[in-house]
């Protein structure tokens, strides 16, 4: 019996005592890409232009007509749809407007006494679709594109002209003509835009054209003066112009 403790006691001390293994951790987690915003895919903008040069080198394809050359000082009011169809590249669609009116009294002949007023009055409406390239990454500060647009339009002048002729012991008379034109117009314009957001969703737009080129077909009533008459004259007339422009505008946009 004492020796069957022996052995025991022996076998107990030589034995090897195994450490405790301690647990293995869990991998840390890897943290998700972060999800990027997506891109809105409309804008709507709405603002204000007017041209600032206009070097127009005009060719007269039918009759030739000083009332009907194309009036484009006048400031007008825009309205633009953008829908992206490219990470860079948009289209677009704008309907715009405008109204001008001035008057002139001409200098007359030293020894004349009559006096000439001429009226005139300009106005316009045109519908065009065109694309927008943006030219900067999403990252700019400010976005910078080029801008390329087909329009078709609509364009009213009106002259009125007054001649008041004194006459000796009476009334003045006076002499008043109405000229009109109503034109078809037909254009393609280039140009470049700068863009800033001012807040989300929220960006001003500067616009300026550089380029047009565009033609122009209506029916022009003027008057003609004969045989102490006055008569109308009516007539087609058609031309093309072309050459460099400076049109700025400014835009306030929204993008959803």
């Amino acid at each position: 019996m004492s020796a069957a403790l022996l052995v025991t006691a022996a076998a107990l001390l030589g034995a090897e005592e195994v450490p405790a293994q301690e647990p293995t951790p869990a991998p840390a987690a890897t943290p998700a890409p972060p999800v990027a915003e997506p891109l809105p895919d409309w804008s709507v903008g709405a603002g204000v232009g007017f041209t600032v040069v206009s070097t127009f080198a005009s060719a007269s394809v039918g009759p030739s007509s000083s009332l009907s050359a194309p009036r484009s000082d006048a400031p007008t009011a825009s309205l633009v749809l953008e829908r992206r169809v490219a990470r860079r590249t948009w289209l677009l669609m704008l309907l715009r407007g405008g109204y001008s009116e001035n008057a002139s009294a001409p200098e007359n002949d030293p020894g004349s006494m009559a006096s000439l007023v001429v009226r005139n009055s300009t106005q316009s409406v045109l519908a065009a679709l065109g694309a927008r390239q943006s030219l900067l990454g999403d990252r700019a500060p400010v976005d910078v594109s080029a801008i390329a647009i087909l329009s078709f339009g609509y364009q009213r002048v009106v002259r009125d002209t007054t001649l008041t002729q004194p006459v000796p012991l009476g009334e003045p008379m006076v002499t008043s003509t109405r000229g009109v034109a109503n034109l078809g117009t037909v254009a393609l314009g280039l140009g470049v835009a700068a863009e800033r957001m001012l807040i989300e969703n929220l960006a001003l737009r500067l616009t300026l054209g550089l380029v047009k080129v565009s033609y122009s077909e209506g029916r022009e009533v003027s008057p003609f003066f004969g045989a102490g008459t006055v008569t109308d004259n009516a007539r087609r007339v058609s031309f093309i112009s072309a050459g460099l422009v400076l049109e700025p505008g400014l835009e306030l946009r929204f993008y959803f």
